[in-house]
């Protein structure tokens, strides 16, 4: 069973457990009633900002909405930088820093690189830059920063699949000409939307193994 139904199946539990319809759902959440109808029959997937908003008005996490059982490492991982991401975005946001990107906007640039990164310039754009952005980044290490340089060394020396080294390459390029809404200066805060990168990118690969 696909993890669009799985959602569907809880969040109809929940409702039932909770004793509320579907349209009282839609007025306390400010989610439109045709929407959750659809996230309920398994017709679409929820987007982070709906299963937050389910959550609170539901009392219950994100993960219990997901079905913890059925969520990657990845997608947990995700969940976590994602909530991290927006309140960031949104403390800054309280200082003078209007700059507006959204986790759909990463998705875009990400699916841009992969087109990008198969083209000659691309490829050699990883391979001569990597090192450079890497080196401004000091001694600082993590866990994404961990991963970025095996996607690095796995990408150079071509070790994988054409999908895979494509995938690994579209996470380099997205480190490379990073767009923050997080200045690279607040580092690690800055970060952050890479990491959401790196880490979408690593729930891709393990989908090819």
């Amino acid at each position: 069973m696909s993890d669009k139904y799985l959602t569907g199946e809880r969040l109809r539990y929940i409702l039932d457990k909770e004793g509320m319809s579907m349209r009282q759902l839609a007025k306390s959440s400010n989610i439109n009633v045709s929407t959750i109808s659809r996230i309920i029959n398994g017709r679409r997937k929820p987007t982070l900002s709906h299963l937050q908003r389910l959550s609170e008005v539901l009392h219950t996490s994100v993960q219990d909405l997901l079905g913890e059982e059925k969520v990657s490492l990845y997608e947990k991982e995700n969940i976590a930088l994602q909530e991290s991401f927006y309140t960031v975005q949104s403390t800054l946001g309280q200082v003078g820093n209007t700059h507006d990107l959204s986790i759909q906007e990463i998705d875009k640039e990400l699916k841009k690189y992969i087109q990008f990164v198969q083209t000659e310039e691309g490829e050699s754009t990883v391979l001569a830059n990597y090192k450079d952005k890497r080196s401004k980044l000091g001694d600082f290490s993590g866990p994404y920063l961990q991963r970025l340089e095996e996607m690095f060394l796995r990408f150079s020396s071509k070790k994988g699949t054409t999908k895979q080294l494509i995938l690994m390459g579209s996470a380099l390029l997205y480190f490379i000409f990073t767009v923050d809404v997080i200045p690279d200066y607040l580092f690690p805060i800055g970060f952050i939307d890479d990491a959401i990168a790196i880490n979408l990118v690593m729930g891709m690969l393990e989908k090819t193994q």
